[in-house]
């Protein structure tokens, strides 16, 4: 039997315990990962929702105000050229 006074790890020891700890850990985070994949998805969705809910009533309204406008401004334009005024003498 060899007499080893040094305990220090080997690097193979090292390497060995290094590979195991990565492999660990890729499988505790491969099964998080889909979950939090899952979470961020719902997230994003509710967002654009969101963004939805309020960017369609202010288009409509915005566009109705625009068109309420140009017509009334086209009913000005028509009320103007089909009663001209005479500059008095």
């Amino acid at each position: 039997m060899s007499s080893r006074t040094n305990f220090a790890p080997t690097a193979r020891t090292i390497i060995v315990a290094l590979v195991l700890m990565v492999v660990g850990l890729l499988g505790t985070y491969g099964s998080v990962l889909p979950d939090q994949v899952g979470v961020i998805a719902f997230g994003l969705a509710v967002a654009i929702l969101l963004h939805a809910a309020w960017y369609v009533p202010t288009t409509l309204v915005g566009g109705a105000a625009v068109l309420a406008r140009l017509g009334g401004r086209r009913a000005a334009a028509a009320r103007d050229t089909a009663s001209p005024t005479r500059p008095t003498p």
